[in-house]
């Protein structure tokens, strides 16, 4: 049986072993003595970011302990899909998660693991780029963090770049730092994005296009073309599939791509050459449409699509059809980002 529960801030009677807390309003927690959150999914349907202190559950509970959602948010206001909320970008040392929300920018929330309710951010950043003459409204689509170096990197959901420095401070309306936009060859145009990633330590910047393609751009903190230019990828990484999302574990130097059902995953991801890539190993999970994030130190795949959470043990080893973890919540959800501390 597939445990249950509801974003919303009704306690269904359900005869199950479940905890929810902190429906009511406001702040990040007080001096509550409950330990701060670790797991959190984006829910574009409800606009809401539901949290868990337990970021590995057993089968058979399932407790959303905080719930970040309401009109002080910033996360918008109406109904809509997973698009949304399409991105979490957490620094975990500091415990602080920004939320892409779209054109409504990335609010930015400090002791992120405490917050709850209809909390107002710590900051809000919004953008905007003149384009000849005509001021255009930053997109927030997909997010990375290159937290050494307290860069935010943004890619839109048209596929340009833009990074912003000083992350950890930015508040208000602010101008990219740099832009870069990236040329895939003549006649191949850049439509769209599904995904961003930083390695910070090799200094490459991995940006998913056009549903099939991953580039890398190297010596990424340098990276500035402006609104007129365009960089040449130093290498085109080719799938076979449609992507829905990707994961880069710096760490491992490993990469994880989610194609339909299926999680491919490709070691030496730095050292990967141009052209078409063959997975080192592949997870199958059923379904499609996942959005993935690794959690290292536990060594677990987080996927989250619609309503549903897998969560898949020894991510560096599982290999075939694996089992996992599957919660699902009641209210018509649609999660499309996770984020995890460990």
């Amino acid at each position: 049986m597939k445990p249950k529960t509801t974003f919303g801030c009704a306690l269904l009677a359900l005869s199950l072993a479940l905890v929810l807390a902190g429906c009511g309003g406001g702040g990040g927690g007080g001096g509550s003595s409950t330990p701060g959150s670790k797991l959190f999914i984006a829910d574009g349907g409800n606009r809401a970011v539901g949290s868990l202190i337990n970021s590995n559950p057993t089968a058979g509970t399932f407790a959303i302990d905080r719930i970040i959602q309401g009109s002080n948010t910033g996360f918008g206001g109406g109904t809509s899909d997973h698009l949304s909320l399409p991105s979490l970008a957490i620094d975990a040392a500091a415990d602080r998660l920004f939320v892409a929300v779209q054109s409504n920018g990335v609010p930015v929330f400090d002791q992120a693991g405490l917050v709850t309710g209809n909390a107002a951010p710590s900051r809000r950043i919004t953008s905007s780029v003149n384009r000849s003459g005509i001021i255009a409204i930053v997109n927030f689509f997909k997010l990375s963090l290159d937290i050494p170096r307290n860069m935010l990197y943004n890619a839109d959901n048209a596929g340009e770049l833009q990074a912003f420095h000083g992350a950890s401070t930015l508040n208000g309306p602010v101008a990219p730092n740099r832009i870069i936009r990236v040329d895939l060859g003549a006649g191949v145009p850049l439509n769209s994005t599904f995904g961003l990633a930083i390695d910070s330590g090799r200094d490459m910047l991995y940006f998913g296009v056009n549903a099939v393609t991953i580039v890398v751009l190297n010596v990424a903190s340098g990276l500035n073309t402006g609104l007129t230019t365009t960089v040449t990828p130093d290498r085109k990484l080719i799938f076979s599939g449609t992507v829905n999302s990707f994961y880069l574990d710096t760490l491992n130097d490993r990469l994880y791509v989610a194609v339909g059902g299926v999680i491919q995953v490709f070691d030496n991801a730095s050292g990967l050459a141009t052209g078409p890539v063959t997975a080192t190993r592949t997870m199958t999970l059923g379904g499609s449409g996942w959005f993935i994030f690794v959690e290292t130190t536990g060594n677990r795949l987080y996927a989250v699509a619609n309503n549903q959470v897998v969560i898949v043990q020894n991510a560096s080893t599982a290999i075939g059809s694996v089992g996992g973890t599957i919660i699902a919540v009641t209210s018509p959800s649609q999660f499309g980002a996770v984020a995890v501390k460990p």
